[in-house]
């Protein structure tokens, strides 16, 4: 059955933040009906999410708040969809941008794979990989990265990645851009494995997902059986990439059972465990460091790099006696000391994006809830228009609803680096815009 059978309002639902968000709600409330004695087996801690009235309750206030206010911010200035009718060629749609983009890329790629080279040694990086154990490395590599002037090429290239591959896909003749680019993922996709991470080769993979099925959409070419035929493919190679790093992290001289008990555990306590600790969280039997008045909802502001250290905002913040930590990494250790200390797996620390927002307001999260979910409407609907900044941002916002199962994610960091991103595009963008003028006015003489 083509999804194109259906009306427009149903299927621009698919892609909207208010169906994101009850999905991955109803995900969340049944990892919580897991049965108890199969999750305490397999993660070796008590839980803490089964039966929790008040988790089922919270998680349901959220989803509501937000979906209602998302709605809301996508009606205003209320005009009619651009959805069909992008055309190749329109304002500020330049192949020369986009190949300055992508070399941007490639350069950017490039500078990082030769830091680590001479900072770590691609050596240690391929034999971890091939021999596993790379626990240790992973550390060393994060703590290059953090003190270095490289830690934030991976988010600032994300909108680059995502209007690069959006044009890409609405020009005709594209064969050899559509080339480039995919040299240029190839190339991220290594300099990001070499850091023994998944989450933001993850992110970056399920923002350009959502890209590439809004288009197939808007173009009337998507069916559901093609929509389920990509998702299990999305799935497979999510999984893939997750098997490879846990095993590269690990000793591959255990035996394959042992790998696989070892890969079930990591899927389980990057999932259920997160309501669980969500549970624990609401039940105020965990306090997160930091918590209280705001911290994870504003992190952005405090690790944002260049303007942070400016104006000294944790300085500033300390001295009027608000308890902000020195530095990221050091809320980030004591999240694992205040997860040990109840008798959780210490190892494990995500509390999904509604506990956190619980540690910093309580109920009043719910206000939150309803600002974010206002933002992230109105980036839908300029998603919905094509454009700049709903291209760029509205994947991500996306994304972080999707990723409500380990923190609030558009309250990090990356979020700042997008919009830097955004401008150099609109730098970009512009600069191509007077030249293509410029040569066209030089042509007429």
């Amino acid at each position: 059955m083509k999804i194109t059978g259906l009306s427009k309002k149903t299927i621009g639902n698919l892609f909207s933040p208010w169906t994101a968000a009850i999905s991955i709600t109803a995900v969340g409330l049944l990892f919580t009906l897991l049965p108890q004695n199969l999750y305490e087996k397999i993660m070796g801690e008590p839980d803490l999410m089964f039966g929790s009235i008040k988790t089922w309750f919270w998680l349901i206030s959220t989803a509501t708040v937000f979906s209602i206010f998302s709605y809301m911010g996508s009606r205003i200035n209320k005009r009619k969809d651009s959805l069909g009718e992008f055309k190749p060629g329109q304002k500020y749609h330049y192949r020369q941008a986009i190949s300055i983009l992508l070399t941007i890329i490639i350069a950017l790629d490039l500078f990082k794979l030769s830091y680590f080279s001479s900072a770590i040694g691609l050596g240690k990086i391929v034999t971890a990989f091939s021999q596993g154990g790379a626990g240790d490395l992973r550390e060393q590599i994060n703590s290059k990265i953090g003190g270095s002037q490289i830690s934030w090429i991976s988010d600032f290239l994300v909108p680059i990645f995502l209007y690069s591959f959006w044009n890409i896909l609405n020009t005709k003749s594209n064969k050899k851009m559509l080339f480039i680019f995919f040299i240029a993922a190839i190339l991220h996709i290594v300099v990001s494995l070499a850091t023994f991470t998944r989450g933001p080769l993850i992110a970056l993979l399920s923002m350009l997902l959502i890209i590439y099925l809004f288009n197939r959409f808007r173009k009337r070419r998507l069916s559901l059986y093609y929509l389920l035929r990509v998702g299990i493919i999305f799935i497979g190679a999510f999984f893939t990439i997750f098997a490879i790093v846990d095993r590269s992290r690990g000793d591959q001289t255990v035996s394959q059972s042992q790998v696989r008990e070892s890969l079930i555990r990591s899927i389980v306590g990057y999932f259920p465990a997160s309501y669980n600790r969500l549970a624990a969280v609401v039940e105020n039997k965990l306090v997160m460091p930091n918590s209280g008045w705001g911290y994870y909802t504003t992190q952005g502001i405090w690790e944002a790099t260049i303007v942070a250290k400016t104006f000294k905002f944790t300085i500033l913040g300390q001295e009027l006696g608000i308890d902000i930590p020195s530095t990221g990494y050091d809320n980030w250790l004591g999240q694992f000391t205040a997860v040990g200390n109840i008798g959780l797996q210490r190892n494990l620390i995500w509390a999904t994006a509604p506990g956190y927002v619980w540690a910093d307001y309580g109920v009043f999260g719910l206000i939150w809830f309803s600002v974010i979910g206002f933002l992230t409407g109105w980036l839908y609907k300029l998603f919905l228009r094509h454009s700049l900044l709903g291209i760029t941002l509205y994947p991500l916002a996306l994304y972080s609803i999707i990723s409500w199962i380990s923190l609030p994610v558009i309250s990090q960091n990356s979020t700042n680096l997008s919009l830097v991103g955004i401008f150099l595009i609109w730098i970009v963008l512009n600069f191509s815009q007077h030249a293509v003028v410029l040569r066209a006015s030089r042509n007429a003489f």
